[in-house]
C-alpha cells in the first residue's frame, strides 16, 4: 500500500499544482456564454436571468467567489485560502457519493467521512476536527449546538447544489463561532426569470440496494422565478473488501421549494423551504457486533426570506435582510450487549428537537475605490432534550442527561476591501460576539447561564506582482463557543456519540463510556497566518495555526463498581497545527482536465508533546475528467492518504460515466472503490464498503 501512496503523491507535487483559480473551462464556457448572450439578446431584458447571490449581473468569464467577504468578489484578490466545486464537477462527483461531505474530498485541507449516514458527514478542515467548520446554506448558518449532529452536511441533495465554496482557515471574523478551522458555504441553484418550464429528472441503482430518484421543476415568467424539486434514496447493507458486514439501511428524503420575486430591476425577494427525512435499521458506528445503533428518525425543515435591494432608496449602498427558522429533530437508539452472555448491557434512547431562529441584516457602501460591508447577525436556539437510560433487564435513569437548553448570540461586523495599488489589494475585518448559553431547570438540573463574548479581527493583502502570478498573506483568528452538552452533560455516553470516535485505551475504542460536563470551560480560540503563491492555474500556501483551549474529552478516573471509564471535558492548553496545501487545475485538451490536490499536515498538542488524534498527516487527490460536446462526460478519481490512528495507509480508486442517448437523456454508469480496497476512511464507524456499481438514467435538458 505504501508504494501506491509514494507515487501517488510524488504524481501530485509533479502536477502543476493548483487552486480554485479557472472553476470554469473554456470548453465550459463558450456554449454557456453562446446561451446567455442568446438569450438576453431573445429578451432584451439584460438583468434578469444571469445574477449572483448579490442580485448583480455576473460577468462568466470573471472568477469569483461570494464567501470570504459575504459578497462577491474576484478571486485574485481574495487573500484567504479558497476552493471552489461547480455545477459540472458535482454533476460527475455525485454518482460517487451519497452526501455533500463525499464532494468535499478532493479539497486540500478538508478530511471528510465516508457520508453513509448524517452520523458519518462530519468534516475537519486543517485538523481541527468536526464542529469547528460551520456549514451555510445560501449565506445562512446550520449549526447548532445541541444534539449528536451538528453540521448540516445532508439536507440538500447534490442535484440542487449549484456550487460549493470552502473557506480553509479561521473565518470567525467573518462568521462567528465554531468555524475555528473554516468554513463551508453550499450554494442551492436559484430558478431565473423569463424561463421556459424545465423539467429534470435523475435515477440511478446499485451497489448496497441503493435505490435514488430524483425530480426537479423550475421556471419563470417576467417577474418571477420558481424551482420545486424532492429527492429518495435507499440503501441496504454493505460489505467492506473482505466481505465483513457493515450496517446501514436507511432512507431519506429531500424537499425544496423556492420562490423568486423581481419587484423591479434594483429589489428582489425570495422565499425558501426545505424539508429532510431520514429513517434508519441499524447503522455502522462500530465494528464491535454487541454494539447496535439506530436512528428511528431525523427531521429537518427551514423556512426563510430574503429581501436584496442593490441601491435602497437610490443610494449607493446595496441591502441584504433575511430571517430564517430551522426546526431539527433528532431521535437515537444505542445498546451494548454483553459479549459473553448476549444479554442487554445498556440501551440508551434519546429525543432532541432543536428550533433556532435568526436574522441578518447587511449593507454593502463603496468607499473610493473599494467596498465597506457591515452587518447585524441575531440568533436565538431552543433546545428540549429528553433521554431515557436503560441497563440490565429494567429502567435504572429516567432522569434526563442533559438539560433543556437555549443560546442566544448578536453579533456586529465590518469588512473593507481596498485597493492600496493598481496590482494590491488590501482586505481587513472586525467582528464582535455576545453569546448566553442557558442551562434550564429540569429535572435533577438547576438553571445555569453563561456568557461569553469574542472580538475577532482578521487582515489580509494580495499582490498580482506579475501577470498570472500573485502573492497573498493572511492573518484570521477563530473562536468557538462551548456546547450546551460540553458544559452541563451528566451520564453515560454510547457509540453514537461523537466523543467516543476519538477516545483510545489500551489500543481500543471503549463501548461507552461516562461523561461528565463542565460549566467552567472557556472559549476555544486559534490565530492563524499563513502565505501563498499562486498562478493562473496553481495555488500553494502554508499555514500556522495556534489554538489555545481545544476543547476535548480526556479521561479522569474510572468508576469502582462498574470499572467504566469516567471522561469530562476539558481545554486542552494550547496547540499547534501547520501545512501544506496545493492544488492545480490543468488543461490536457479541450475536452480533457487533469486536477490534483495535496495536504500535508502536523498537528501537536503542546501541553503533552502529542499528535492530535484522527489525523491524516499527508493525503491527495487526482482526478481526470472528460467532457465532449457532443454530451459524453467522466470522471476518474485517485484517493491517497497515509496512516492514522487505527487505519492504515490507502489508495482508492472512483469512476463515473455518462453516455448520452439525445441532447438530453443520458446513461449513467459509476464505480466506488474499483480496485476493492479495504481501507477506512470515516472519521467513525465502519470500514470502507468495498467495490460497488451503479447505473442509472438521466434527463436535463439543455439550459
Amino acid at each position: 500500500m505504501n508504494y501506491r501512496l509514494h507515487f501517488g503523491l510524488m504524481v501530485l507535487l509533479g502536477l502543476n499544482l493548483s487552486a480554485q483559480a479557472e472553476p470554469l473551462l473554456k470548453h465550459q464556457l463558450s456554449p454557456l456564454v453562446t446561451q446567455a448572450k442568446a438569450l438576453l439578446v431573445a429578451q432584451n431584458q439584460p438583468q434578469s436571468p444571469l445574477t449572483n447571490q448579490d442580485d448583480e449581473p455576473v460577468d462568466l468569464l470573471a472568477e469569483y467567489n461570494v464567501t470570504a467577504g459575504r459578497v462577491r468578489k474576484a478571486n485574485q484578490d481574495t487573500p484567504e485560502s479558497l476552493s471552489i466545486l461547480t455545477r459540472d464537477e458535482i454533476e460527475l462527483l455525485a454518482l460517487l457519493t451519497q452526501n455533500t461531505s463525499g464532494l468535499l474530498r478532493g479539497i486540500p485541507g478538508v478530511q471528510a467521512g465516508s457520508g453513509t449516514s448524517p452520523l458519518e458527514a462530519n468534516v475537519s478542515i486543517r485538523g481541527l476536527g468536526d464542529d469547528r467548520s460551520p456549514v451555510l446554506i445560501d449565506g445562512e448558518r446550520q449549526n447548532v449546538s445541541q444534539g449528536e449532529i451538528r453540521e448540516d452536511l445532508f439536507s440538500v441533495d447534490s442535484a440542487d447544489i449549484e456550487r460549493i465554496e470552502v473557506l480553509r482557515g479561521p473565518a470567525s471574523g467573518t462568521y462567528g463561532s465554531d468555524a475555528t478551522g473554516g468554513l463551508i458555504n453550499i450554494i442551492t441553484r436559484q430558478p431565473q426569470a423569463n424561463t421556459p418550464p424545465q423539467v429534470e429528472f435523475r435515477s440511478y441503482l446499485g451497489g448496497a440496494s441503493t435505490n435514488y430518484g430524483q425530480a426537479r421543476l423550475s421556471l419563470g415568467g417576467e417577474n418571477f422565478a420558481l424551482s420545486a424539486s424532492t429527492a429518495y434514496r435507499s440503501t441496504g447493507n454493505a460489505q467492506d473488501a473482505q466481505g465483513n458486514l457493515i450496517p446501514n439501511q436507511q432512507d431519506n428524503q429531500n424537499y425544496n421549494l423556492n420562490l423568486r420575486l423581481f419587484l423591479d430591476p434594483k429589489n428582489t425577494v425570495s422565499l425558501r423551504y426545505s424539508g429532510y427525512r431520514f429513517h434508519t435499521g441499524t447503522l455502522a458506528v462500530s465494528e464491535l457486533p454487541e454494539i447496535l445503533t439506530q436512528l428511528p428518525l431525523v427531521t429537518k425543515d427551514r423556512y426563510s426570506a430574503e429581501w436584496r435591494s442593490q441601491k435602497i432608496f437610490d443610494s449607493a449602498t446595496a441591502l441584504k435582510f433575511g430571517v430564517f427558522y430551522n426546526q431539527l429533530n433528532q431521535q437515537f437508539n444505542q445498546q451494548v450487549f454483553d459479549g459473553e452472555n448476549g444479554e442487554l448491557a445498556f440501551n440508551n434512547f434519546t429525543n432532541t428537537q432543536v428550533g433556532t431562529v435568526g436574522t441578518n441584516l447587511q449593507f454593502k457602501t463603496p468607499v473610493g475605490a473599494g467596498q465597506l460591508v457591515y452587518g447585524l447577525d441575531v440568533f436565538q436556539e431552543t433546545g428540549t432534550n429528553n433521554f431515557v437510560t436503560i441497563t440490565g433487564d429494567g429502567p435504572t435513569s429516567l432522569e434526563p442527561l442533559l438539560p433543556n437548553g437555549r443560546q442566544r448570540g448578536l453579533a456586529a461586523y465590518t469588512l473593507l476591501d481596498y485597493p492600496l495599488a493598481p496590482q494590491v489589494t488590501s482586505t481587513i475585518g472586525l467582528r464582535y460576539d455576545a453569546f448566553t448559553t442557558e442551562a434550564l431547570a429540569t429535572g435533577a438540573f438547576a438553571a445555569q447561564s453563561v456568557s461569553d463574548a469574542a472580538v475577532t479581527p482578521k487582515a489580509g493583502l494580495v499582490w498580482n506582482f506579475l501577470p498570472g502570478l500573485r502573492l497573498r498573506a493572511n492573518y484570521s483568528q477563530g473562536f468557538r463557543v462551548p456546547t450546551l452538552k460540553e458544559r452541563f452533560f451528566n451520564g453515560t455516553a454510547g457509540p453514537l456519540n461523537a466523543e467516543i470516535a476519538d477516545i483510545n485505551i489500551g489500543g481500543q475504542t471503549p463501548p461507552f463510556i461516562i461523561l461528565q460536563g463542565n460549566p467552567q470551560l472557556t472559549s476555544e480560540r486559534s490565530s492563524s497566518w499563513e502565505v501563498g503563491l499562486a498562478g493562473t492555474n496553481w495555488d500553494v500556501v502554508y499555514f500556522n495555526n495556534q489554538v489555545s483551549g481545544l476543547l476535548n474529552a480526556s479521561q479522569v478516573g474510572t468508576d469502582e463498581e462498574t470499572g467504566i471509564p469516567i471522561f469530562q471535558f476539558g481545554n486542552i492548553q494550547n496547540a499547534k497545527i501547520q501545512g501544506i496545501e496545493a492544488q492545480s487545475i490543468f488543461n490536457l485538451s479541450e475536452q480533457w482536465r487533469l486536477r490534483g490536490a495535496f495536504t500535508w499536515t502536523d498537528a501537536v498538542d503542546q501541553s503533552t508533546g502529542t499528535a492530535l488524534p484522527g489525523i491524516v498527516a499527508t493525503y491527495g487527490t487526482v482526478q481526470i475528467s472528460y467532457r465532449s460536446p457532443q454530451g459524453w462526460a467522466g470522471i476518474l478519481q485517485t484517493r491517497l492518504a497515509s496512516a492514522r490512528e487505527g487505519a492504515g495507509a490507502y489508495g482508492v480508486m472512483d469512476l463515473s460515466l455518462k453516455v448520452p442517448l439525445s441532447s438530453a437523456l443520458h446513461l449513467t454508469f459509476s464505480a466506488t472503490n474499483l480496485l476493492n480496497t479495504f481501507y477506512r476512511e470515516s472519521l467513525i464507524g465502519f470500514n470502507a464498503p468495498g467495490r460497488q456499481l451503479f447505473a442509472g438514467i438521466e434527463w436535463q435538458p439543455s439550459n
